[in-house]
């Protein structure tokens, strides 16, 4: 079973869809996959799909995993995230999320959506106010 999807045909966006169950294995393998997109790339918007995941309720070593993967990842993956929007059909999902993202490291502006659509007019309005310099 293959636990993630990335789909990074339409760069800067990054599609990243989730299964039903996630491994520690997997996201390891997922945050370096991140780590070579933001060494190859100057710019990236994560658009990642929880429609089939639940984040809240995966296992405790999922969570403490992707919290240190991040931490660990954090300075590579900063420069070159622009944005992450979440697709969380669930309300009371996305309200978890926005409690989660308050107490974690800061890090790139992100954002909950009941829709792929409107993650994606979301991240293009953040890829619009943050668009490179041109000299």
């Amino acid at each position: 079973m293959q636990e993630f999807e990335i789909d990074e045909s339409r760069l800067p966006l990054v599609r990243v869809v989730y299964s039903e169950v996630v491994t520690v294995d997997a996201l390891k393998a997922v945050f370096e996959r991140y780590v070579l997109l933001s060494r190859r790339h100057p710019r990236i918007a994560y658009l990642i799909d929880l429609t089939r995941y639940n984040p809240v309720l995966g296992p405790a070593d999922v969570r403490k995993t992707t919290s240190d993967l991040l931490v660990r990842h954090l300075d590579v993956l900063s420069r070159v995230t622009v944005c992450e929007a979440r697709v969380v059909p669930s309300a009371l999902i996305r309200a978890a999320m926005v409690a989660f993202d308050s107490v974690t490291t800061k890090k790139w502006p992100c954002a909950n959506f009941a829709t792929q659509a409107e993650a994606e007019a979301w991240i293009q309005e953040q890829l619009a106010r943050k668009a490179p310099s041109r000299r």
